[in-house]
């Protein structure tokens, strides 16, 4: 299976030659480790590297709030269902930025499969959309995103993942070009506590970024997660949160301070539907 892997990521590297349009990423996971998404975990990984999202046992709801350096205006507001129906995991998200004046929208389908026990793929449709106070039109998108990830080891995981595949943006008979974003990273289990993660993203040359980023786990209902992102033209963050199950529900929080723009909050909750077993 490991062929399959390093012919996927061939095939990313290749396709992020393209350009495309701005890149939503949500939720506290991403947010906490300062954007890091190659190998990560949890349901907002509809919105990273969709091939995460195998992971999930279980229906889940979830809400998201994300205020950009605190200010009201520069708000997001997402909600996510994920449904996974045995063969493949499916879902869908929505969110909404801004206010009034201006405002974007992005809904996404997904779906992402497991092959063996180590190697799991994502894809995901999306439209993106804005709006502007007096313009009598919008600018619409439609866009689609990939990703994989391989399980080397028990400690060892590898993930790659495109942001998006489109590599042009219609508009008004006009074609504007921007960079896709692309990332390549790594996690390593430490210990059983502690997990270190590392990605490299790529949003065109000479445009790229670093993120380095720790989990720690110190129950199995608490997550302390914090991370650092550092791009080539010397603008860093770094960035801290929190994940707390509770029963059927998970409550998280992050905080992210950017160098230059100061601080960012978000704040997430989800509830996991629960099952119920099959009488014989």
């Amino acid at each position: 299976m490991a062929k399959y892997f390093l012919f996927s990521c061939v095939l990313l590297v290749i396709s992020s030659k393209g350009q495309s349009y701005q890149q939503f990423s949500e939720g506290v996971v991403s947010e906490s480790l300062a954007g890091y998404m190659a190998t990560g975990y949890g349901i907002w990984q509809i919105s990273g590297n969709m091939a995460g999202m195998c992971e999930i046992a279980s229906p889940v709801f979830s809400l998201y709030y994300r205020q950009r350096y605190l200010l009201t205006e520069l708000s997001d507001k997402a909600f996510l269902f994920v449904y996974p129906s045995g063969w493949v995991n499916l879902g869908f998200s929505y969110l909404v930025f801004g206010n009034k004046s201006y405002r974007e929208e992005s809904m996404a389908i997904g779906t992402s499969r497991k092959f063996g026990d180590d190697f799991s793929c994502g894809l995901k449709f999306s439209r993106y959309s804005t709006y502007m106070l007096g313009k009598n039109h919008q600018h619409v998108l439609y866009n689609a995103d990939a990703g994989v990830i391989y399980r080397f080891s028990e400690k060892l995981s590898v993930g790659a993942y495109i942001q998006s595949l489109v590599p042009y943006k219609y508009r008004q008979g006009m074609v504007n070009e921007r960079f896709i974003l692309m990332g390549l990273g790594g996690s390593y289990s430490v210990h059983s506590m502690v997990v270190f993660m590392s990605e490299i993203q790529l949003s065109g040359f000479p445009n790229y970024s670093w993120i380095c980023g720790l989990k720690i786990i110190p129950s199995e209902k608490i997550n302390i997660l914090t991370g650092l992102h550092i791009s080539n033209s010397s603008v860093y963050f770094f960035s801290f949160g929190f994940l707390y199950d509770f029963r059927t529900y998970e409550i998280g929080l992050a905080l992210t301070q950017h160098s230059q723009l100061g601080i960012t909050p978000s704040f997430q909750l989800s509830y996991r539907l629960q099952r119920k077993e099959k009488k014989h």
